[in-house]
């Protein structure tokens, strides 16, 4: 008998939300035209583009033009980055950003690094967060940029992200701030001009929408230079024909996940909790490192020393699907470069695993992962 699929690797990607999929398999069933053409079936689909834009730009408050739509987080991270460092004076050439960033954005900053930027990293303490003192000791009239996630994709920390554009603002520096908040956006509170941020990036299949689409939100006063040359679509920073039925189903899960942040929030925490309080009455040695105070949504645990590689092939068998960690890095074996930086030993580095949890997860899971958890540790201890 096939067992049931407990599913605990949302940080990584999250299924397509029901109402989601019904919308995109209807949507598939009928001829779509290009948006930049000229017929009926064109301007049907850019309808829905400008539809989908108008409602994000209506949540970060900003116009429709300030919205560009790409193809992962990833892209929007890398049009954001290599875009406004190629406008800036070479007098500017001070890029400020935390060791513990998603690896788009710094292997970004280290291609920058090669062409002449300096590459500056700023202190986080053992939760992950960034010293603001520390920040504010490193600005000058020579730092470009300053790239701080919202939320850590590996340990939920959250970021001061509010303090930080306030920081920036009030330096009397022009400093242009990037925010990823691929793993923030719908989930903990999120503001764009209003906390001082200049870049914003997120994306659909984090928050129950399809895989293939994100967004990056532009402040207007920032000049930023396209990474693709082509047709001019996205108000001339991202050509290429938008993948419409992607951006549709993007928006759709978006709509349906701000609508219902608080009441997921509440849900997912009391899950996340009741596991953590399952794992502390383990006979074995646990280590949280995930801070208390993080996102809901995420929940990294070093298990006393047993590979986790193993620990998840365990897991597999009993239905139950985690991540060691990032899973940029998973196939790659690498270590965590977010536990490294935060001071994990080499045991507890290679012995984490993330659960990451969704609204879609039950009580019903986290007891099967709890109840799976104690004989497989108990296993590889004999």
């Amino acid at each position: 008998m096939t067992k049931k699929i407990r599913y605990f690797d949302n940080a990584a990607t999250t299924f397509c939300a029901p109402k989601v999929a019904e919308a995109l398999a209807e949507f598939f069933k009928t001829p779509h035209g290009n948006p930049s053409g000229a017929h009926h079936l064109a301007f049907e689909s850019s309808q829905i583009l400008k539809q989908s834009r108008a409602f994000f730009s209506s949540q970060f408050k900003v116009k429709p033009e300030q919205v560009v739509f790409t193809a992962s987080g990833t892209e929007a991270n890398n049009l954001a980055l290599s875009g406004v460092l190629q406008t800036v004076s070479k007098e500017k050439n001070i890029i400020l950003t935390t060791p513990i960033e998603h690896s788009s954005v710094l292997k970004t900053l280290e291609v920058w690094s090669k062409k002449g930027f300096e590459v500056g990293f700023l202190h986080v303490n053992r939760e992950g967060q960034v010293d603001l003192e520390d920040l504010a000791q490193k600005l000058s009239s020579k730092v470009a940029l300053v790239s701080v996630m919202a939320v850590n994709n590996e340990i939920g920390t959250i970021q001061p992200t509010q303090e930080i554009g306030m920081l920036l603002k009030n330096s009397g520096y022009s400093t242009a701030f990037h925010v990823d908040a691929v793993q923030a956006f719908g989930k903990v509170p999120l503001e764009f001009g209003s906390w001082g941020i200049h870049f914003l990036t997120i994306s659909s299949h984090k928050i129950h929408g399809p895989i293939g689409a994100g967004a990056l939100i532009l402040d207007s006063k920032i000049k930023l230079e396209p990474l693709l040359w082509g047709g001019g679509q996205e108000h001339g920073l991202r050509s290429g024909t938008e993948s419409v039925g992607m951006i549709y189903g993007f928006y759709l899960a978006a709509q349906e996940i701000l609508q219902n942040q608080n009441k997921n929030h509440e849900t997912v925490l009391a899950l996340k909790q009741k596991f953590i309080e399952g794992v502390q009455k383990f006979p074995f040695d646990v280590k949280l490192n995930t801070p208390l105070q993080s996102s809901p949504y995420i929940l990294n645990l070093s298990f006393g020393g047993y590979e986790s590689e193993v620990l998840l092939r365990m897991l597999e068998e009993e239905g139950i699907f985690v991540s060691p960690g990032a899973s940029c890095n998973a196939k790659k074996r690498k270590p965590s470069h977010v536990l490294k930086s935060i001071g994990c030993t080499d045991d507890e580095v290679f012995s984490a695993l993330r659960f990451s949890f969704s609204p879609y997860t039950t009580e019903e899971d986290v007891d099967e992962a709890l109840k799976a958890l104690p004989p497989i540790l108990s296993r590889l201890q004999k």
